[in-house]
């Protein structure tokens, strides 16, 4: 198996809340250490720890607060210049899971407003009340709020829609090699946008550039950008 050949010459761990996962994990995984993490950071691993941070469909589920907190905590293990590779609910989970809620007699009429202005949408009445804690339901994505608000003090490097499964979409993200402030979480107007897209073009990044280009058409250009997140 390809992860026991790079645990050869790599440490690998995984982290979750969920102790019956992590017991089978162990069980067929002995080459990975695991941890049992609490609702909230902090891990227990040094600053700057990591090569790579893998997390799948985690913030498809929890509230901002947690996002925002636990966003810290991997920038935080993630050595400089490091990678995180991280899932998300885009417009293809959306339009899914929307149909079915509105199928199932659900009132799903701000949803797609919500997630238009704001840029992330927590759905708590997803058919998991009582099942799973408060913060912990269906979270969607809107890509200028991730570019906005997730790359205020991490670099994203691409954008990759439907390539989780062909469901979620995967944002990767790089930890800066030099520390810099973080910027407020306001929602850039659509001339830095504008900006940033001439900017990539140039580079040849492609795959920004086509994600940057939707943005420009169909995300802030009917937002308020003096509204703070």
């Amino acid at each position: 198996m390809w992860m026991e050949r790079l645990a050869a010459r790599s440490e690998l761990h995984g982290t979750d809340i969920d102790a019956d996962a992590l017991d089978w994990a162990a069980q067929h995984f002995p080459y990975v250490q695991f941890h049992r993490n609490a609702e909230l950071p902090p891990l227990p691993y040094p600053d700057g720890h990591f090569d790579l941070v893998f997390s799948c469909s985690v913030f498809t589920h929890i509230d901002e607060r947690h996002q925002d907190l636990w966003l810290a905590e991997l920038r935080r293990i993630t050595k400089p210049g490091g990678y995180l590779l991280l899932s998300v609910h885009g417009e293809r989970a959306f339009r899914h899971i929307e149909a079915v809620a509105r199928n199932d007699g659900r009132d799903t009429a701000q949803w797609a407003p919500t997630l238009e202005t704001r840029g992330i949408l927590f759905v708590e009445d997803d058919g998991w009340a009582g099942v799973f804690p408060d913060w912990y339901h269906s979270t969607f994505h809107a890509p200028w709020y991730v570019f906005a608000h997730w790359g205020r003090d991490l670099t994203i490097r691409a954008f990759l829609p439907r390539r989780n499964l062909d469901f979620q979409d995967y944002v990767l993200l790089e930890r800066p090699s030099v520390d810099r402030p973080v910027d407020p979480p306001l929602v850039p107007p659509v001339a830095d946008l504008e900006a940033r897209l001439t900017a990539i073009e140039q580079s040849s990044s492609w795959r920004l550039a086509r994600v940057l280009s939707r943005i420009i058409r169909l995300g802030p250009t009917r937002r308020d950008p003096s509204r703070r997140q």
